[in-house]
């Protein structure tokens, strides 16, 4: 027995490897054994006695870069193994007499390797003898390489510097795919489209069902059937697989056969399992499954699932939590307010994965807000409220987040329907009187139906909060006391009443719990503390009846301010669980300093944040919990995250997980 080769090739689409090896047979000078990327083993009688020297190379004078490589790739590996250096030619004025002996690389201008090209798939290739030519075919650029490739490890046979040329019909590659027929409703798969039905997103970099309509074409193409399926930019006429992740069912997801269309659908989270379901459950393809079968789909194959998601909490039991947090010295809940996602992910898992890196512990709170987007707000959304596919973001990975025990939260930052903001901001601007603002609470007025329409968004985000059962905290009007919103009291040279104040949260809880008949909302009143220029922390306070927990937002400048004008003991006195429901340095203040590259940083960071939670608890503020602003206001930005949120006071995530384990 005599051993010419043996050697591993990657094949580019199913990754599978190609072994040889050679030894004499009775029938011929000797016999290679392939075991190719099919898994099959097949037997090619070569002949051994053909001296490589007597042969040049050829390929076509107007072959891409790509074949003139393999070309060169064939005859440097020619040198190396045999020491032979090969003349290399082009079919451009080259006679190719009989007595001429060529290793044909690729399509040339000989009518036999057109007709053998025209033969092959795809992903085929072939290695073959007829008369003075050993033809080196492709389907492709690709699988012409794969061809070059098993050339080189198995048919050069350097101990007789010869070439093994094989016999009759030579060797031929056919790759086979998980399916010689896939019918779907009796249509064959090749006649549909995918189309991706998202197209528009604010909030996300990436749109996912955008990415797995690419993978699907490509798998189709190299795994399913051989053929591309292509992407359609619009459904019109023909048959089509869907591919949408707008779902308001946070963990549900389905994968069904309808009216001659094959619809893969899910929330931004389920898609993913949507996705997988249909290739691995629907089509049953596994990667060392068995191949080469026929598959008729029906809507009797349709599949729903779900990923568990659950709800370890109620409502009351989050009021429990933030009173007990409020009444301990030793026990201080974490948040964040959410900031922009980047590489498909939202803004929910995009901050929590930020504080996660640099703490090692995720927020036990996450707060949306989702006001900028409104009709108000031209630059963001250009008309529109907010994409369903941006909706089933926040509302999708939220249900994530309080599956593993986490809590969210809802602020607005109202867009206003005046549009009269100086500086443009969709925030800011003024009423202007009081008869305007009694105007926009009055339920039928032109405008009252704008303050609806800006607040759309909103409520769509705490009514799909609430259809997946999620106890949510709403923090409407938040510093509604100060100046620098377009709901505050001082509206420039106006304040606004008390009695005006206190209606506008009323509107809030008349909508919210008698028009959407949402109970699960902890309501949270937030002035901001009384730094002078503010009204009353309390003065726009509705009532304890309208409220659930109390706080006050506190932007320091390094100073004590918390309880100026005896703010949070005021708030402390309505006897409701206390908060610092936003807290961080001050924009632009005493805190803020400049890097050698212009940017701005806070040199108040997470340690001094914990600080001065510690120092209100031994002044006997109550502090149930707090959150942080986005961006280098951060848990993430401000620095020394990792202080902050190890600290045996501060619960996180984990820390709410156990506890909710603990209620079951």
């Amino acid at each position: 027995m005599k051993k010419i080769c043996f050697a591993l090739i990657l094949l580019f689409s199913f990754f599978c490897f190609i072994s040889c090896g050679m030894e004499k047979s009775p029938n011929s000078d000797a016999t290679i054994t392939l075991t190719d990327g099919n898994g099959e083993k097949t037997d090619i009688d070569v002949d051994e006695e053909t001296a490589v020297s007597s042969y040049r190379i050829i390929r076509s004078d107007t072959a891409s870069q790509s074949v003139r490589n393999i070309a060169a790739d064939i005859r440097r590996a020619i040198l190396e193994k045999t020491g032979e250096k090969l003349d290399l030619v082009t079919d451009y004025g080259t006679s190719s007499g009989e007595q001429v002996k060529e290793i044909v690389v690729g399509e040339t201008k000989d009518p036999e390797s057109s007709a053998i090209a025209e033969s092959l798939g795809r992903y085929d290739y072939t290695i073959k003898q007829k008369g003075n030519k050993l033809y080196i075919i492709g389907g492709s650029e690709d699988s012409l390489a794969e061809a070059a490739a098993l050339f080189i490890m198995c048919f050069i046979y350097e101990d007789n510097k010869s070439i093994l040329l094989p016999v009759e019909d030579g060797y031929d590659f056919v790759k086979k795919f998980a399916f010689d027929k896939l019918t779907a409703d009796g249509v064959d798969i090749a006649e549909f489209s995918i189309y991706a039905a998202d197209t528009e997103s604010v909030d996300n970099t990436e749109i996912k069902t955008n990415t797995y309509a690419e993978e699907l074409s490509a798998a189709f193409a190299d795994k399913l059937i051989g053929k591309k399926i292509p992407i359609a930019k619009e459904m019109g006429e023909g048959h089509y697989i869907v591919l949408s992740a707008v779902g308001l069912d946070a963990d549900g997801y389905s994968v069904r056969l309808e009216n001659g269309n094959i619809y893969i659908e899910g929330s931004f989270v389920s898609i993913d399992a949507a996705y997988n379901a249909f290739i691995s459950e629907m089509l049953g393809y596994k990667e060392d499954g068995e191949l080469s079968r026929t598959l008729k789909l029906t809507s009797e194959d349709n599949i729903s699932g779900s990923l568990g998601f659950t709800v370890p909490y109620t409502k009351q039991d989050l009021l429990d939590l933030f009173s007990e947090a409020s009444d301990s010295k030793d026990m201080v809940i974490s948040g964040s307010h959410v900031y922009k996602g980047s590489y498909g992910s939202s803004w929910v898992s995009n901050t929590s994965n930020a504080i996660f890196k640099a703490s090692g512990k995720r927020p036990a709170i996450l707060e949306l807000d989702v006001g900028r987007h409104s009709v108000y707000y031209d630059y963001y959304t250009k008309g529109n409220t907010i994409t369903p596919y941006d909706l089933s973001a926040f509302v999708s990975e939220s249900a994530e987040h309080v599956s593993k025990g986490g809590i969210i939260s809802v602020c607005i930052h109202m867009a206003n329907p005046l549009m009269n903001a100086s500086d443009n901001v969709w925030y800011r601007g003024h009423l202007g009187s009081e008869d305007m603002a009694r105007d926009m609470l009055t339920d039928g007025t032109e405008m009252n139906q704008a303050l609806r329409k800006t607040l759309e968004s909103t409520f769509m985000l705490i009514k799909a909060l609430d259809d997946n059962g999620i106890p949510f905290i709403f923090r409407p009007l938040h510093e509604m006391n100060g100046g620098w919103f377009w709901w505050c009291v001082n509206q420039g040279e106006v304040a606004l009443s008390q009695e005006t104040m206190q209606d506008f949260w009323k509107f809030f809880y008349k909508v919210v719990t008698e028009e959407m008949g949402i109970e699960n909302a902890l309501w949270v009143y937030a002035p901001n503390y009384n730094n002078g220029g503010c009204a009353d922390v309390l003065y726009a306070y509705p009532g304890d009846e309208y409220v659930d927990i109390v706080g006050c937002d506190w932007y320091t400048n390094g100073n004590y301010e918390v309880n100026n004008n005896d703010s949070f003991t005021k708030i402390m006195s309505t006897g409701k669980p206390s908060a610092l429901t936003e807290v961080g340095p001050a924009s632009g203040g005493a805190l803020s300093a400049t890097d050698a590259d212009g940017k701005i940083y806070y040199t108040w960071t997470c340690e001094d944040l914990l600080s001065a939670i510690k120092d209100m608890i031994r002044d006997d503020f109550k502090v149930s919990y707090f959150l942080t602003w986005t961006g280098k206001m951060s848990i993430a930005g401000l620095g020394n995250a990792d202080i902050l949120m190890n600290d045996e006071i501060i619960l996180t995530l984990d820390d709410l997980m156990s506890r909710c384990n603990d209620l079951k």
